[in-house]
């Protein structure tokens, strides 16, 4: 049992420090050009049907269903589905049931899992 626990906590710090070098490792955010078009914004369900096809900067909306290290790493799913998806955000995490629209980038976590790092959090004006 305490094995568990202890290989549990350390997948979830892994994860975490793998989406914190992304995060950090990212040199603009999706808003930081005036200029640039705006982003489509995608729906976390359809992101987390096939992640691996979103390359680059993207818009995610969804509910924050669960808020896992405060200030760090939230999840963000479909208040009516089953979709969860990992976020690595180093800022003021939404409160849970918010809906929000994440700019970031999806990454690979490995063994076919994958976090989003996201740059800028913003209320869904849903």
């Amino acid at each position: 049992m305490k094995t568990k626990i202890i290989v549990s906590t350390i997948g979830i710090l892994a994860l975490i420090a793998i989406g914190s070098y992304f995060f950090h490792s990212s040199s603009k955010t999706a808003t930081s050009n005036p200029n640039a078009a705006p982003m489509q914004v995608i729906s976390v369900d359809q992101v987390a049907q096939s992640p691996e096809s979103f390359k680059g900067q993207i818009a995610v909306s969804g509910t924050v269903t669960r808020i896992d290290k405060p200030d760090i790493a939230f999840t963000l799913g479909y208040s009516d589905a089953c979709v969860r998806m990992p976020i690595v955000y180093n800022g003021k995490s939404p409160k849970v049931g918010s809906n929000v629209v994440i700019y970031g980038q999806i990454t690979s976590a490995g063994s076919g899992k994958y976090i989003f790092s996201g740059q800028e959090v913003r209320q869904d004006a849903q």
